[in-house]
């Protein structure tokens, strides 16, 4: 059987499978089996044999985004289900009724179906006939390290807070207010991107690549710079900023040094869980003993709660998807059409330039449910099968999630075909995070925008060695003109 023709009989497959899970929950109206229970087994059993299948055209690896998405999309739809099932009603106290809880099912699954349809859509081979050249990998690391020694001391001011030891701001005090600074200054976007992203991103880098040199005191520099960064904003609770740059020297370590198995994967994974839960109860302060004296009162009165799925206030983001379908059949809002990513494009042009454009969908959606909230600071997550939702109902979820899945598997391929170049490498570890880690909780077109800015430090880099080839070269061949006594100089 061809290729061709093997992609055609799975994507056929995945398509019964679907019908069969719409037919397990429209047509269980006298609940002889739990929902729940019935979503599980769906889920386990569709996204196996879609890793399956997926195995049989590609190399396993822990860092393709369909790793992260089978995982976290199962940890993020089942958290939210557990919890509204049990207190049968949302986080914030919003009556689910069991239509929606059937539709919310059927959506997940929908959105998985597509996500999965996508991925497989794409080639194993990438077949171009133009190959793309890139600097040496020691030209990178020698730009990459001067950038970071460069902006890291013409931004130093901006960029205590996330190193500096002596006085760390807890996410309890700066959360609300810096939200707040942001709404009311249009240039605050553009100075974040310019006078902090950029240099810590190169700045990690930089320390990601000192920690793989071979001379012990490059390595003890490296080491201590990222350590510095992740306990500092440990301890400032900003959970998203250490696990990004984590995933930065993970994938460096994985691609570079060693391949990261999947037992060591499932316990790095765990570790994370128990990271995030443990952080979202004691992040109201940044003083190590308070902390744990947070943590002690905490498990005291509810023991081990914090480790179940429904307990963890990041994972249940998927009840706002149940919020907005039960707005949207209660008519408190409708569906978009598509003029909701008409919206959310607009939100791409920064604010200095059009102060004027419309808010985000997440914010939007806080807007049009939580009234008052957004202005004090408030955000809630924004499930990343919302966007496709509230623009055309289901079948908007599955063309989303197609879209999205095709998008991210296009761009892990293009990187498995240049990964040994350290800008592509560091590149990817940068977008990661954006692309699949927070892209479930934040939203497709948020995380592509989020994805954009990852990227612009490494795009800086790479035209500025490709300016400074050019001149290398230029520079050359005036040399060799002048030479041969040829006075006319080559630009």
């Amino acid at each position: 059987m061809t290729d061709k023709s093997s992609v055609y009989l799975h994507t056929a497959f995945i398509f019964l499978l679907m019908a069969f899970m719409c037919i397990t929950y429209f047509a269980n109206d006298q609940h002889c089996i739990n929902r729940l229970t019935a979503f599980v087994i769906n889920y386990i059993l569709t996204s196996s044999i879609f890793l399956i299948v997926y195995h049989r055209k590609n190399k396993t690896d822990l860092l393709s985004p369909v790793i992260g998405f089978v995982v976290l999309l199962f940890l993020y739809s089942v958290a939210s289900a557990v919890d509204v099932e049990t207190n049968l009603t949302t986080y914030y106290g919003d009556y689910i009724s069991d239509d929606t809880l059937t539709q919310y099912y059927a959506i997940c699954l929908i959105g998985l179906s597509g996500l999965m349809l996508g991925i497989l859509a794409v080639k194993t081979e990438i077949s171009s006939k133009v190959h793309l050249k890139l600097p040496s990998n020691r030209l990178i690391r020698q730009c990459i390290i001067a950038m970071g020694i460069v902006l890291g001391a013409v931004f130093a001011v901006n960029l205590t807070d996330f190193f500096d030891f002596l006085h760390i701001k807890s996410y309890g005090e700066m959360a609300l207010i810096s939200r707040v600074e942001k709404m009311k200054d249009s240039t605050a976007g553009l100075v974040e991107v310019f006078t902090q992203k950029i240099p810590i991103a190169y700045i990690l880098s930089s320390a990601t690549i000192l920690m793989f040199k071979r001379h012990w005191l490059l390595r003890l520099v490296g080491f201590t710079i990222i350590v510095d960064y992740l306990v500092v904003n440990t301890l400032s609770g900003w959970r998203g900023l250490v696990i990004s740059a984590a995933v930065t020297v993970f994938a460096y370590y994985h691609y570079r040094v060693r391949e990261i198995k999947l037992r060591t994967g499932i316990m790095i994974g765990s570790f994370l869980y128990l990271f995030m839960n443990v952080m979202s109860i004691v992040r109201v302060t940044s003083n190590p003993l308070e902390m744990l004296s947070v943590f002690w009162d905490y498990f005291s009165v509810y023991g081990a709660k914090f480790l179940q799925l429904s307990s963890s206030g990041e994972l249940i983001v998927g009840e706002n998807l149940m919020r907005l379908i039960q707005g949207i059949s209660d008519g408190e809002t409708h569906f978009s059409y598509g003029w909701s990513i008409i919206t959310e494009l607009m939100v791409f042009m920064p604010r200095i330039f059009f102060d004027e454009r419309p808010l985000p969908l997440n914010e939007q959606f806080v807007e049009v449910f939580y009234p008052g909230v957004r202005e004090i600071g408030g955000g809630y997550g924004f499930f990343f099968l919302q966007e496709g939702y509230w623009a055309f109902g289901a079948v908007g979820v599955f063309i989303f999630m197609f879209c999205y899945g095709l998008i991210t598997q296009k761009i892990y391929q293009k990187f498995r075909k240049y990964c040994n170049n350290d800008l592509v490498l560091l590149s990817y570890g940068g977008i990661y995070y954006a692309l699949v880690i927070s892209s479930v909780r934040n939203g497709i077109l948020g995380s592509v925008k989020a994805t954009l800015m990852s990227l612009i430090p490494f795009v800086i880099v790479y035209v500025a060695l490709k300016v400074f080839r050019s001149l290398k070269a230029a520079s050359r061949i005036n040399s060799k003109l002048q030479r041969n006594g040829i006075e006319e100089p080559v630009h």
